[in-house]
């Protein structure tokens, strides 16, 4: 009886199966709509840079727009920030902001400071941190009062020559 069985069971298989009745393989699932890749767009031919330094010691800003240099058109803001290393670089519209704090006076002031024993007036000529002797003075750092002489080796700014012409009028030091 087992044997009649079994060969019911496979002559229903193989008539199905011939009938194609056959379990169907499972469908392909649905894929899951995804979005459309975006297109990587660079930086615009009418993008405006603006270019922002803060100086710390005095604790003004300069800033400067212009236009974005012509080899930065198309690139990336990941590959406009390693072309200018050293500032912090963001965007937003079609302006990219590229700032940079500085740890010195900015270029509106002069600044009299001890060169040697020697009052010199400084400058920052180029608006980065290095300050550039403009001249040396006939006063000796040693003949001030000691609290203007420890303020001459931190550095005394003017914010114009006006205002450090009068100061050197005013200077009751007498000149070696």
């Amino acid at each position: 009886m087992q044997n009649r069985y079994w060969k019911f069971a496979l002559a229903l298989s193989l008539l199905l199966g011939a009938a194609g009745c056959a379990a169907a393989p499972e469908p392909e699932p649905t894929p899951t709509p995804q979005p459309a890749p975006t297109a990587s767009v660079g930086i615009a031919a009418d993008t405006v840079v603006v270019w922002q330094k803060c100086y710390a010691v005095c604790d003004h800003t300069h800033q400067v727009e212009k236009p974005v240099e012509p080899e930065m058109v198309g690139k990336t803001l990941v590959e406009y920030a390693a072309y200018h290393t050293g500032y912090s670089v963001t965007q937003k519209g079609n302006q990219i902001l590229l700032s940079r704090t500085i740890y010195q006076y900015c270029p509106d002031h002069y600044i009299i400071k001890d060169d040697g024993g020697v009052l010199a007036l400084f400058r920052n000529e180029n608006g980065e941190e290095e300050l550039t002797r403009i001249c040396r003075l006939r006063y000796q750092a040693s003949d001030l009062p000691e609290d203007i002489r420890s303020m001459v080796y931190e550095g005394i700014p003017y914010g114009d020559i006006a205002e450090l012409e009068n100061m050197l009028k005013q200077v009751s030091v007498s000149p070696p």
